[in-house]
């Protein structure tokens, strides 16, 4: 019978090993996000308090696409990539008109994804409908059995096994989207009048660390440089 955990145990070597400094920015980009929720908690004002939800639902997102990377299931990581993205979004969209809490607090529901993206002008559309077809739901197409379909013998692969170049590429792409989710989390800080001036360049600190250390990974994020005071 084979070892449910092997691949998550040579993972984790991997983690203090080659993969040491790739992990250690997934790590701070987690740190940025508790930062961000630990100033979001003193917000007592229903704004706060849906905001603070919200992250941290995220988190939990983003910290589930990690654990599942960490088992070679990649792939299947991207389930909770949409989700993470439309939260995010979220955050966007309450950030931008302060009144649309009490609407969810009231209703005790949320607008559908697409028409939060459509109020925003959400530009990830594609990459939504992508891991819709491909990641959220099953699908027999080859980039959602690619990597259980074992090209060699036709037949298909039960354990997927450790791969770093994959590994290390998928760390890149959850760093992408914990960036996107700091960025809108660091919108909401700004409303609600509690962002710090040492976070917004922690944040571009670590941007710029993320770049360097995923070459490979596309980024165009833009950070709000706003103008800071600090309280």
């Amino acid at each position: 019978m084979p070892d449910l955990w092997a691949t998550r145990r040579e993972c984790e070597v991997a983690l203090v090993g080659s993969l040491n400094m790739e992990a250690s920015v997934v790590d701070f980009g987690f740190r940025l996000i508790d930062r961000c929720a630990s100033l979001l908690s003193f917000e007592l004002t229903p704004f706060g308090w849906v905001c603070l939800g919200t992250l941290i639902k995220a988190r939990n997102l983003a910290l589930g696409c990690y654990s599942l990377v960490l088992d070679g299931l990649a792939q299947e990581s991207g389930a909770l990539l949409r989700p993470l993205l439309e939260t995010s979004e979220l955050l966007i969209y309450f950030s931008e008109d302060t009144k649309r809490v009490d609407q969810v607090i009231q209703e005790q529901k949320i607008p559908k994804a697409g028409e939060v993206a459509k109020a925003i002008g959400g530009q990830l559309k594609e990459l939504r409908e992508y891991l819709n077809n491909h990641a959220s739901h099953f699908n027999f197409s080859d980039e959602s059995l690619g990597h259980i379909f074992n090209a060699k013998s036709g037949g298909w692969r039960l354990v997927q096994p450790y791969d770093e170049l994959v590994v290390r590429n998928k760390l890149g792409i959850i760093c992408i989207f914990v960036l996107l989710l700091i960025n809108s989390s660091c919108k909401c800080l700004l409303i609600a009048d509690a962002m710090k001036p040492d976070l917004l360049e922690l944040l571009r600190d670590w941007q710029i660390l993320v770049a360097k250390t995923f070459p490979s990974v596309h980024m165009n994020i833009e950070i709000d440089h706003a103008t800071i005071t600090e309280k």
